[in-house]
C-alpha cells in the first residue's frame, strides 16, 4: 500500500486510495447502526448467546447478497460498515471462554461450529440466491 496523500479535486478532498471522505463517514455511521442493532439484540433478548449467533448469521447473509451484486467495489459502507457493526466474533471468543456460557467443552465446540457454519453458510447461500436472482 502506498502511503495516504491528501489530494484536492474539484472543491471535494479525497483521499489518494480512491475512497471520499463522504464514503468512510457512511462507512463508519452504518458500523455504528449495525453495533446499535447487534446491542440491542442482545440487551432483549433472554439468551444472550442465541442473539449473537442470530446477528452473526444475518449479518453474514447480507454480506453475501450485497457482495453478489455487480458494482461490489462500490458496497464499501455496507459490508465493512453495517455487516461489520452488526457481526461480532469477538463476542463469541468471549462466550466460548470456559464459564461464560458452560463449561462443558462439547456445548462450547457446538457454539462455535455453529457460528462458523451458519456464518459462511448464510453468506455463501445468499451469493448463490442474489447471483442466481441477477442471471
Amino acid at each position: 500500500m502506498g502511503r495516504l496523500a491528501h489530494r484536492e479535486h474539484t472543491s471535494r478532498k479525497e483521499w489518494s486510495v480512491g475512497v471520499s471522505l463522504s464514503l468512510w463517514a457512511l462507512t463508519l455511521g452504518l458500523g455504528g447502526l449495525g453495533a446499535l442493532v447487534r446491542w440491542f439484540s442482545v440487551e432483549v433478548s433472554a439468551k444472550p448467546w442465541a442473539a449473537i449467533l442470530a446477528v452473526n448469521i444475518v449479518g453474514s447473509a447480507l454480506a453475501g447478497g450485497v457482495a453478489a451484486f455487480p458494482g461490489v467495489a462500490g458496497s464499501l459502507p455496507l459490508i465493512a460498515g453495517l455487516c461489520g457493526g452488526l457481526t461480532t466474533f469477538s463476542t463469541v471468543a468471549l462466550q466460548l471462554t470456559p464459564g461464560q456460557i458452560s463449561r462443558r467443552p462439547l456445548v462450547l465446540i457446538s457454539l462455535a461450529a455453529a457460528h462458523c457454519v451458519g456464518g459462511i453458510g448464510a453468506c455463501w447461500s445468499a451469493f448463490a440466491l442474489v447471483s442466481t436472482a441477477l442471471s
